[in-house]
């Protein structure tokens, strides 16, 4: 785990690594978005990082790690990508 990880104001914060777990930001929670889609969104952003060296996740890797069906794992991205996010 990176600790001792400094933030400069030239960056901005993603604390992908630097923690375990999902960030949620505060704009997302407070949208209309679903929970299923706040959720989804809060898993894929790190992984859409410029600086994430992490491949993309398959459908069947989400629905591991979400404890998901493959149709509500499909359902949601299809949303998220229909609301241009991902």
């Amino acid at each position: 785990m990176m600790q001792d990880q400094v933030i400069s104001e030239e960056r901005a914060f993603n604390p992908y690594l630097v923690f375990q777990g999902v960030f949620i930001q505060n704009h997302i929670l407070q949208n209309e978005w679903t929970d299923s889609e706040k959720l989804m969104y809060g898993v894929l952003q790190p992984l859409m990082a410029e600086d994430s060296d992490e491949e993309t996740p398959t459908v069947y890797d989400l629905m591991e790690r979400l404890h998901w069906a493959e149709s509500k794992v499909r359902r949601v991205l299809l949303s998220l990508h229909k609301k241009g996010l991902i």
